[in-house]
This record gives C-alpha cells, structure tokens and sequence, in this order.
C-alpha cells in the first residue's frame, strides 16, 4: 500500500470511529456513568493515535518528495526544510533560502538593491537579514510571537518562527491538530548577550599593524581593506555599535572615491553602506566629511581585543587621473560602544593619525611584503654544534604577494646588524624546500633570481644560517637579519610585472627577525601560563590594596644538563610596572618540579622538561592608583653545578608577564 493510499485509509477510519462514537454511547442506555466515560476515553485515545499516524505519514511524504516549494517560493529554498535555528552569523543554504523567501514579500525583504536584495543573496546571515526576519515575525506575530509570550520580533529564527516559514515554504495537505490542552508550544530561544551584565567598562582603540598605510588601491576592485582597528575591552564585556571615519585632505568627498564602505569583525562583514552625498555628514564645506557606520553590534569580550576591518570599494570619476590620495582617520570618540552596565563607552582618546590610500587605475603589478606567523621576531636560544658545521639555522620568514597582475622577483638583498661575522657565516634563501641562493656578507645579496609570482599568489620565502664549527660556544649573538620593503637597487625587493617588464613598488612593512643567541648548551623556555588576583584588605589604618600573581614556564635542556638558580634573589626574578619606589614584589618564591641540586641550583637534564613557577605580591603604596602587572625579568642558569658559571638570561621573555590589574592609591 502506498503511503497515500494509507493516508486515506487512515482518514476514513478516523471519520468511522468519530461516526461511531454517538452510536456506541447510546447502545444501551443502561451503561453506567463509568462505563460511558471508560468508552469515550477509548475513543479519544484511538484519535489521537490516528492523528499521529497522519502526521508521520505526511512527514514521509515531505521526506520522500523533497519537500516541493509551493508555487512562488523561490528556487533557492527547493529541498530546504528549516531543521536548525539561525541566528546572526550563521551560514549556508538555509540562510540562502531564507534571504530568497523573505524577499518574495515587500514587507519583509532583506534589501531593495545591493547585497542581499532579490538574485543577491548570500548563505551569510546578517544585520540586513535579522531586521527582515523581524518584520516576518511582527506580520506573523499571532502564530510566531503571541503563543510564547513575545510582543515584538528578536531576529532570531527558532522553533515557532521555523514552523511558520516551513508552513509557508512547503504544499502539505491540511493538519489535523490535536487538542489544544495537549499542546505544549516549544520555546523560542533568545541569542547570547553580554556575559557580564551590570559591569561598567571601557574601550580603547589603536590601528593594527596591517595593513599599513599609503597603500595604493585600485579603482574597480572590491572589500579592499584599508585599515584594521584593534579594539579592546576592559572591565567589561562592551557591544560596539558605531564607527565614525572622516575624511580630509585634497580629496575629501568620500562618495566620489568610495563606492561602497563596510566594516567587518576579522572577516566577517557586519556592516555595509553605499556612500552617496546624502548619507555622508559634511563638517566643513569642501574640506571634512564623516562616514558615520552604526548598527555594528559586536561584542568585545572583556580584556580581550577584536580587530575591526574597513573595508571599501574604490572608484574613479571620468576624467580623472591615476594617483588620486584620499586622507582620512577615526574621530576621536569615533567608536562607541555600551558596557554591562549599559553604560555607553567611547573611544579613541584623542583622534587616531591620518591614514591614506591611493586611487589608481594601473594593472601593474606591485609586491606586499609581511612577516610571515613562523617569523623568529624575538631574541632565542639556539643549539649550534663544536663538532661539525650547523646548517639551516631558521632566521627569517617572509609573505611576498603580488597584486594586481602577476610579477618576477630578480634580486632580494638581507642586511644583517651585530655580531654576524661575515666572513664564515652563510645565508641561504628558501622557496618552501627549494634553495633559490647562496650568499654571504652584512648585506647578503641574492641575485639572478627569476622567481615568479601569479597574480594575488603570495610566496613565503624563509632566510636560514649555517654557522661554522666553533669550540665552546658560550652566548654568541648572530646579529638580527632584515629584508626592507623596498624596490632599491641597494636595499629590499627588486621586481618586475611579469608582461610589461616595468620595475614595479615594492610596499608592506620590513621584515626582521630576533637575534639568534647561539650556545652548545641552553634552556629553551616556553610558556604555561600566568595568573594575578587582586586583593582588598580589611579596613586597616594603610589600607593598601596588593596583587598575588604566579608565572609558570617550561624549561627544556638542549644540547645538555642545565642548572637553574634556585635562589630567587639569584635565579628566577620577577618585577612589577609599580613605579620603582614599590617595584620589589613581596614574598619572591620559586618552584619546581626538577631536583634541586647542592648548589643552590635545580637540575635539569638534557633532553627533559620541568616546570618552574615563581609567585610574588604585589603593594601599591603611593598616593596614587597604578595598573600593575607581574613579569619575568631574567633567569639564571648554567652548564655547572656552581654559581660562577651562570649566564643572566633577560631575552626573549616578553611573553612571560600577566595582565593589568588595578591597585587603589594607599589611603
């Protein structure tokens, strides 16, 4: 029997048993007020099995027939059933769908034009979606919001809202609903909000290293960023809601360089805006504009920092020329954002720099420099051996993009600072695997190279040193190595576009690597974590308010034993930022996991780990309010089992500090 067959079987004995019924109870008219009841439970009970029957077979039919749209539903949402809730930053088809089925109705669609309007729509759920969703639900709101007590929409696509859409979404034969009183109507979530509500916060905001400025831009190119905006939170979760950007300088309308403007958290845009000259607020005639961009609504986590992206669109009037700079900066106060305590916070505190882009037209190709991630930025340890030459010491990591077209790199020239002895140490550039070059000297050249990169490809090119055999080697620094962006004949980069030959710009920001400190025998050290607790004391005659904070690292023994000071006013010592006359913590401690030795030196042997954790406290005794962080100043170590021979290590430990907490001024 097919399943519609069953389902009309089904029907008709619903309908038999609802016939029935009447006749059953007046069959015998001697039947007891028990019994009568017993028989109509009976039948109630066989109804609301029919009706579940029904139900399920006309899921298998949805199943079967991959739910086919209703007439109207557009092509987006066939074989799309709304299973999962969506909400702001979701993505997929769903969402896709959803865009597509809100736009069918004037009065809920995502967008008139643009992104996100009719045949624009995207599998990303946005602020554009989320108010479209919310004018579904008011015009819906007796069958999506009365039923679980909401007066106005929220935006977010749960369960009651899911039925609706699918209802209207899908042909499906009328559902016989069971009775009302044994139906309990699913709840619809809300979304997540700021975690720490009633804290009282602040923002502060600085540009991001990259990209950096004067960059050129080209006309017809989309989502170019242009600057990134790291903000932080502090003392509170703080939803950012706006950003403020003006423009100056020889060009200042933006509408007439910009076609389009858009903010983005990292790389997910959350909000968009086609400049014209009405929406752009003109400060001083012809010579300062501001882009105002609200309804960002994103959550900076408290004490943690979110990178905001501006994005943009460049464009050119007829007739102009090539290299047009466009000046602009955040306004001070140009971000706002609102606390726990919603409390509305601002920054920056004064106006952050001018920035600048150009507008260009040329499909030359240029090359943006960066350091790669796996860059050695800061100073470290490194094994080299007494016996034999050590190869391949890594150095330096580079990203070499090529924009706009694709582009040759025929010379790369890396200076070298310090101690690097020119005549025995040797540089080789890397392609990946691939030794490109040789080369030696404080300005090591690598010539004659026809390395070619497709356009928007990026290289990752990485400088490694061979050292010489050596005796002992006891804290040799190798000196830093650097590579400038630059297009110089005697410095940087040298390029060309890879179809005109033209020398072309070289941009981006210089690459330089942290001094290899070169031994036979050290500690490699690594990071495990940090803590500081501020405490409040009872209300004494000082009433000094102090920090406990902890720092607990790893040490590693490369190359052999290694000995670390036990002592803490000899090995391990931590310091404050308090101003000097507070700076010597309370109460310095060590601890380890390795044996300590009989000379006042725990002992690590080659190849093993241990633990080192030292513990201080923290008292502001000025008049004044300081932010106090704890941190590791050096370490003391050696080869020996003796204090003569320890080395003094205060490199390569900037990672080994705890936040800022603030102690209140003594009283």
């Amino acid at each position: 029997m097919n399943i519609t067959k069953k389902i009309v079987v089904t029907i008709v004995s619903l309908a038999m048993v609802a016939i029935m019924a009447p006749s059953v109870m007046a069959q015998d008219a001697t039947t007891t007020d028990q019994e009568a009841t017993t028989t109509v439970e009976d039948l109630r009970a066989q109804i609301r099995d029919l009706l579940a029957q029904i139900t399920a077979l006309e899921n298998q039919i949805k199943t079967l027939t991959g739910g086919a749209p209703a007439a109207g539903v557009p092509a987006a949402c066939t074989g799309i059933t709304f299973t999962a809730n969506l909400r702001l930053g979701s993505t997929g088809n769903d969402v896709k769908c959803l865009q597509a089925f809100l736009n069918t109705d004037a009065a809920t669609q995502v967008a008139a034009t643009g992104v996100g309007s009719a045949g624009n729509e995207t599998t990303y759920f946005g602020h554009l979606t989320k108010a479209a969703v919310i004018k579904f639900q008011a015009k819906y709101a007796a069958e999506v919001l009365t039923p679980i007590g909401l007066t106005a929409g929220t935006g977010f696509v749960g369960s009651m809202t899911r039925a609706k859409l699918n209802a209207l979404l899908t042909k499906a034969p009328p559902v016989v609903t069971p009775p009302a009183e044994e139906v309990t109507p699913p709840v619809e979530e809300v979304p997540p909000e700021i975690t720490t509500p009633g804290a009282e916060g602040s923002i502060t905001a600085k540009y991001a290293t990259t990209p950096s400025t004067d960059e050129s831009v080209y006309a017809g190119d989309s989502g170019v960023n242009i600057a990134g905006i790291e903000v932080k939170a502090t003392g509170s979760d703080v939803r950012v809601n706006r950003m403020d950007i003006n423009f100056t300088g020889a060009h200042p309308r933006p509408w007439l360089k910009i076609a389009k403007i858009a903010i983005a958290d990292g790389a997910t845009i959350v909000r968009t805006m086609e400049l014209t000259s009405a929406n752009v607020l003109e400060v001083t005639v012809g010579s300062s504009y501001t882009v105002r961009l609200d309804g960002i609504n994103v959550v900076v986590p408290k004490d943690a920092t979110k990178v905001f992206n501006i994005l943009i669109d460049p464009i050119l009037q007829a007739g102009e020329g090539s290299g047009q700079t466009v000046t602009y900066k955040i306004l001070a106060s140009g971000i706002r954002g609102v606390d726990g305590a919603s409390v509305q916070q601002y920054a920056p505190s004064p106006a952050l720099g001018d920035r600048h882009f150009k507008v260009v037209t040329s499909d030359v190709a240029e090359l943006e420099v960066s350091a790669h991630s796996d860059n050695q930025g800061v100073d470290r340890n490194v094994i080299v051996s007494t016996a034999v030459k050590t190869t391949d010491i890594p150095m330096l990591v580079m990203n070499i993009k090529s924009k706009t077209s694709a582009s040759v790199i025929r010379k790369i020239v890396a200076t070298t600072t310090d101690s690097v002895n020119a005549a025995t140490v040797t540089l080789r550039l890397y392609d990946g695997t691939t030794l490109l070059k040789s080369a030696a000297g404080n300005s090591a050249v690598f010539d004659e190279l026809n390395l070619s990169i497709a356009k928007d490809a990026t290289k990752v090119l990485s400088i490694k040193m061979d050292y010489p055999q050596t005796s002992a080697v006891t804290g040799t620094a190798s000196g830093t190595i650097a590579v400038a962006a630059s297009s110089s004949t005697d410095c940087g980069i040298v390029a060309e576009d890879a179809a005109a030959f033209a020398t072309i710009d070289v941009k981006g920001s210089n690459v330089e690597t942290g001094k290899a400190i070169l031994f036979d025998k050290a500690p490699s050290l690594a990071y495990v974590g940090t803590e500081i607790t501020r405490v409040r004391p009872p209300n004494t005659a000082s009433n000094t308010q102090w920090a406990d904070f902890k720092i607990r690292i790893n040490v590693t023994a490369m190359g052999g034993d290694i000995y670390v000071a036990s002592n803490t006013s000899k090995g391990l010592l931590a310091t404050t930022s308090v101003p000097a006359s507070s700076s010597i913590p309370a109460g310095l401690s060590l601890i380890s996991n390795a044996t300590l030795s009989t000379a006042e030196n725990f002992l690590v042997k080659s190849g093993e780990t241990k633990y080192f954790e030292v513990s201080a406290r923290i008292e502001n005794d000025q008049a004044q309010a300081y932010y106090v962080r704890g941190l590791l100043e050096n370490i003391k170590w050696g080869v020996a089992d003796s204090a003569p021979t320890r080395t003094v290590q205060d490199w390569g430990l900037g990672e080994f500090k705890t936040s800022e907490v603030l102690l209140e001024a003594k009283n």
